[in-house]
């Protein structure tokens, strides 16, 4: 069986409730994000089209604003469920990892050290700001499993990947001091 990741990821977001694509992509935006940064608006509509045409979604609620702006809401459907489980169940997985100002950086000798510091204080500040909104996020997690006596085996498995955006996080702000501090040695 063949997946694509983006579908995948709609589908478990959508696993929650009924979404229109703005909601997929907020949602997205304080979840998935942390380990799907591709999941951008442009790739919603396109995926949910796909879905809808496979009937792993269908639409839930057609609604128009008083402004007159139209929002369809989409489920997940029970194929959808199954299709879901079977990605997860897959034990196939790549696990990419992409900077575009690394790559930038690797490539750069040309340019002038300036423009390398104010790229790596940026990866710095980003860093500093993904590690607070994650932070935001895990102690009310935290809070509500300790609380629980038989804590729901997904808010464990959520806490387990924003302890992984935390660490992740945490070395890329490790790494950008250290390459501040390398980067200093150049005249």
């Amino acid at each position: 069986m063949k997946f694509n990741r983006t579908n995948m990821i709609v589908l478990g977001i959508l696993m929650n409730q009924p979404m229109n694509g703005y909601e997929i992509q907020n949602s997205a935006k304080f979840t998935t994000n942390l380990f799907w940064s591709e999941l951008k608006f442009g790739h919603i509509y396109p995926a949910l089209q796909s879905l809808l045409v496979n009937e792993y979604v269908s639409i839930h609620k057609k609604i128009t604003s008083d402004k007159g702006k139209k929002s369809i809401k989409y489920k997940i459907t029970k194929k959808g469920c199954s299709y879901l489980d079977a990605w997860i169940e897959n034990d196939e997985c790549t696990d990419i990892t992409k900077s575009e100002t690394l790559a930038k950086l690797f490539f750069s000798s040309k340019l002038n050290v300036e423009t390398q510091i104010e790229r790596i204080n940026r990866l710095f500040q980003d860093a500093e700001k993904n590690l607070d909104l994650l932070n935001l996020q895990k102690i009310p997690l935290q809070n509500e499993i300790e609380e629980m006596k038989n804590p729901d085996p997904s808010l464990i498995f959520q806490l387990i990947v924003l302890d992984f955006g935390l660490n992740f996080y945490a070395g890329m702000k490790n790494l950008t001091q250290n390459s501040l501090t390398l980067l200093e040695k150049i005249e």
